[in-house]
């Protein structure tokens, strides 16, 4: 399971409060946040009963729980 969402200033507290304790009660298993002001990535993976915390700035790549051998560049999905 993996979720993506793209943080806006309306949808802010809904996307990092609200949201994420849905997706842990559900048992989503990878929730990742995008942030395109900061252009960072936050990805939550599920570990026993909580979400784990990896940030990733642009200039990192970062690598998917849910999608074995999938990488991202995180760089190439924000705009220059």
């Amino acid at each position: 399971d993996l979720v993506v969402e793209i943080l806006s200033p309306s949808t802010l507290k809904m996307d990092l409060l609200y949201k994420l304790n849905k997706y842990l009660e559900a048992g989503v298993g990878e929730y990742w946040i995008i942030d395109p002001e900061e252009k960072t990535v936050s990805v939550n993976v599920l570990k026993d009963g909580r979400y784990v915390l990896f940030q990733y700035a642009a200039q990192a790549a970062l690598r998917s729980a849910a999608i074995p051998g999938f990488t991202l560049e995180v760089k190439s999905i924000f705009p220059d």
